[in-house]
């Protein structure tokens, strides 16, 4: 009977460990930070902060303010420009169409240098 109480404890005690190491490494490193404010960073003179608290080399360009955009890559090179109608064109290829989804996420791109 003592044998079986002793391996009874032992059994609980280690179940009671592992539970134990689950909280504290998986379940209140999850929880920690959920719903609390965290303070925004310093800044030194010149200094600005952008999407996810990256500081800023230059001010953000919203679209309304992108005349034109240049992309040089590998796969050539091509200018997004704004004509006399307020919409963008890609220059020398006038009219064709574009993914407007794939385009807004190039202006968002483009504004923050």
């Amino acid at each position: 009977m003592t044998k079986n109480r002793k391996i009874l404890i032992i059994v609980f005690a280690a179940v009671f460990l592992l539970m134990l190491v689950g909280y504290f490494a998986v379940i209140r490193p999850m929880v920690t930070g959920v719903g609390e404010e965290t303070e925004p960073l310093e800044t030194v003179e010149g200094e600005m902060i952008g999407a996810n608290n990256r500081y800023l080399m230059f001010e953000h360009i919203e679209r309304d303010n992108i005349q034109s955009i240049e992309v040089h890559n590998s796969y050539g090179e091509y200018t997004f420009y704004r004509d006399k109608s307020d919409n963008f064109q890609i220059k020398d290829y006038e009219g064709v169409m574009y993914s407007d989804e794939t385009f807004a996420y190039l202006v968002v791109t483009a504004g923050y240098t």
